[in-house]
């Protein structure tokens, strides 16, 4: 049997520790973002409160619907840092991805907790154990300094000290303080608290004087947060109001997120689950999870997710993030829905879950399982951070960078400041009817598009207002053929694969690889050309 393979008195710990090191894992090589929102909502703001020219979107300084819990936490963090001489924001995303890391990994301990009080066997306890410790994004998510997962691993942990240890006046103001950051950090997490409230007082009749208590440990940290938003905007505003009037009132109303119409549909949110967890596991995970709601409708579990996930499907901007929340409780989704089945099933089921084929499909999830979480641990959530590290450092001296179509610190319109060499200047070569859009959008003109034109662009989202200088050169149809180096050491930066062979082969006497977010033994196994769409940043060094 599984259990008796993986498990033994002493496994557990042993688990737990593994655990631990895929967390730290991936706090270290998980650089970067995995949606923007966690950069922009949080990065950029620091940088704003550390004196720097930074990028702050119409959601801060226009609308005021972002909250500034987390950009105060990591501020004063970095503060620390900096006392201790510590300058990188390298160095400084490292140390917070990791207290993050570790918070998750708290969390998963906790949900462990929580698990032995809904399986019934023991097995399927240490099956749900071994899947949870080693599930495969937990780490990768954990390691993100982002409102989603740091705000569900709050949650976790008050869930686990309500319905663990013995209620009593501290655990229960702790757990409120507790419930207070998840919502703070992540508001739409109110819904997830307040259908918990409801639980407590129809299921777990927990007393009038408690619920006052709970409540009074969330306004304690309610309260902090308005302060940290005043600290935030410098002026008095109330963030929770603004952010639901602008994030579900408009989006109904005025077609707020216009350009993400196509998520309008109720289903959409289960399309997302079957496309990113990892198909076809992810049929497993959303069967395992209605399976779970339709069988457990009183349990806390069900309570807190079934109704989030009502509003996420009536809410029309969904994105994968959003679900976060939800797919946390994968594990115990998956081992309580086939508990149920095996256990509960009629006689025609246990037949088609015998004992054998039960064990190939453990196994096939496992093994899946276990590769998606190497995978995921061991790689940079956005490979663009990793070019931003090596122009950081700068040890190749640059100061001028030739990049073709796009400046590399241009993300969606917005230009990231938190990790942007501010020494190295910028010629974009790109076409003429890109051009052509420039010249229109900002009202400028062009003297001539085969030659250096200087080009300040004013940052639309950016407070205060300032601007960011570069070159433009209009000749990328004619770029091959125009080519010519100088005496002077130049700098050639682009993305994916398009131009490595010309740089490769025809320059291969005056220019060489500098640096490349891809590995280069990896470049060597190109069979059938499979690297030719692949998002990866070159950047060569040429000398006539």
């Amino acid at each position: 049997m599984i259990q008796k393979f993986f498990f033994t008195n002493h496994k557990l710990f042993f688990l737990i520790l593994l655990s631990l090191f895929f967390h730290l894992l991936a706090a270290y090589f998980s650089e970067g973002y995995y949606e923007q929102d966690e950069h922009f909502s949080i990065l950029e703001p620091i940088t704003y409160k550390l004196g720097k020219n930074a990028t702050l979107g119409w959601d801060f300084f226009h609308n005021y619907d972002k909250q500034w819990f987390l950009p105060f936490i990591f501020y004063y963090l970095i503060r620390f840092f900096q006392f201790f001489g510590i300058e990188s924001p390298f160095q400084w995303m490292l140390i917070i991805r990791t207290l993050s890391a570790i918070l998750g990994w708290l969390s998963v301990i906790c949900l462990i907790h929580i698990a032995k009080r809904k399986l019934n066997e023991e097995k399927y306890l240490n099956i749900f154990i071994f899947l949870s410790t080693l599930f495969w994004f937990y780490p990768y998510i954990h390691a993100r300094p982002a409102s989603e997962n740091i705000s569900i691993s709050f949650l976790i942990i008050g869930l686990t000290l309500f319905t663990y240890f013995k209620i009593n006046k501290k655990i229960i103001l702790l757990c409120g303080i507790i419930f207070g950051l998840s919502i703070i950090t992540r508001y739409t997490n109110i819904f997830i608290i307040g259908s918990f409230g409801l639980w407590a007082i129809f299921f777990k009749k927990i007393r009038f004087s408690d619920f006052i208590l709970l409540s009074l440990g969330f306004l304690l940290i309610f309260i902090i947060s308005i302060l940290i938003d005043i600290w935030g905007y410098q002026k008095n505003v109330l963030v929770i109001i603004n952010y639901f009037v602008l994030n579900y009132h408009w989006s109904h109303n005025v077609n707020y997120f216009a350009s993400l119409s196509q998520t309008d549909y109720w289903w959409y949110n289960f399309y997302l689950i079957f496309k990113e967890f990892l198909p076809p596991i992810s049929i497993i995970i959303i069967l395992s999870m209605i399976i779970y709601w339709i069988r457990f409708p009183k349990n806390l579990i069900t309570w807190i997710s079934l109704p989030y996930f009502i509003f996420l499907c009536t809410n029309p901007h969904k994105e994968t993030r959003f679900l976060f929340p939800i797919l946390m409780f994968s594990p115990l989704f998956l081992v309580s829905a086939f508990e149920n089945f095996y256990i509960r099933g009629i006689n025609i089921t246990k037949k088609i879950f015998a004992f054998r084929f039960n064990k190939i499909i453990i196994y096939f999830f496992l093994f899946i399982n276990l590769i998606s979480l190497i995978i995921l641990s061991a790689i940079p959530a956005n490979n663009s951070t990793l070019l931003y590290k090596f122009l950081y450092k700068n040890e190749n001296n640059i100061n001028h960078i030739y990049t073709l179509n796009n400046i590399p610190y241009k993300k969606s319109g917005l230009l990231i400041n938190f990790y942007r060499n501010e020494n190295i200047n910028f010629t974009m070569i790109t076409t003429k009817d890109r051009c052509k859009e420039i010249e229109s959008e900002y009202k400028v003109k062009f003297d001539n598009y085969n030659i250096e034109n200087e080009f300040v662009e004013l940052q639309k989202f950016s407070f205060p207002k300032w601007n960011f200088k570069y070159n433009v050169i209009c000749n990328k149809e004619s770029f091959i053929e125009d080519f010519n180096l100088h005496k002077k050491k130049e700098y050639y930066l682009f993305y994916k694969s398009t131009f490595l062979n010309f740089f490769n082969n025809t320059q291969k006497s005056q220019c060489h690889l500098a640096y490349s977010t891809f590995p280069n033994w990896l470049k060597k196994i190109n069979y059938g050309n499979w690297q030719r769409n692949l998002s990866a940043w070159y950047v060569f060094e040429c000398k006539k």
